[in-house]
């Protein structure tokens, strides 16, 4: 099953771990209520992709390089072998992924097409990663 995009935004957890939704209210069901099981496998493979990747794990901003078209409404993130391509918008955008080469879906959520040299994008997000990286991603069986 996919996850949707406004399922990662919709919840964030309290220090305490009970569930709230974007606007800050408790919800129905009670404190205990957990988001989707889809979106905290979604985190899992996040934090799973960032310590397997040493450029995510470094801490040097120096190494980031950030693009964004705020009419298009989308926001394209580079640090090393990894991109991350966001669309903030409710419609398909176009996104172009520079001169870095070919680029592998790492992690998807939300509607996408990669060509060399752009990414269609509905809302949501794309971690593209080098050739190099997705195999290496592939060999850790982590997708």
């Amino acid at each position: 099953m996919r996850v949707s995009y406004s399922d990662l935004l919709v919840f964030r957890l309290r220090p305490k771990g009970d569930c709230v939704n974007g606007n800050g209210r408790a919800v129905a069901g009670g404190p205990r209520v957990m988001p989707h099981p889809h979106v905290l496998d979604w985190h899992r493979r996040l934090i799973r992709l960032r310590r397997s990747f040493p450029a995510l794990l470094d801490g040097d901003r120096a190494r980031v390089r950030v693009d964004c078209d705020e009419d298009a409404r989308w926001l394209r993130m580079d640090r090393g072998p990894i991109t991350v391509v966001c669309n903030f918008g409710r419609g398909a955008t176009t996104v172009p992924l520079g001169d870095g080469g070919g680029r592998a879906v790492l992690l998807a959520a939300g509607s996408h097409a990669v060509s060399a040299r752009m990414l269609e994008l509905g809302p949501g997000a794309v971690i593209l990663g080098t050739a190099e990286a997705a195999s290496l991603w592939e060999r850790s069986g982590a997708r």
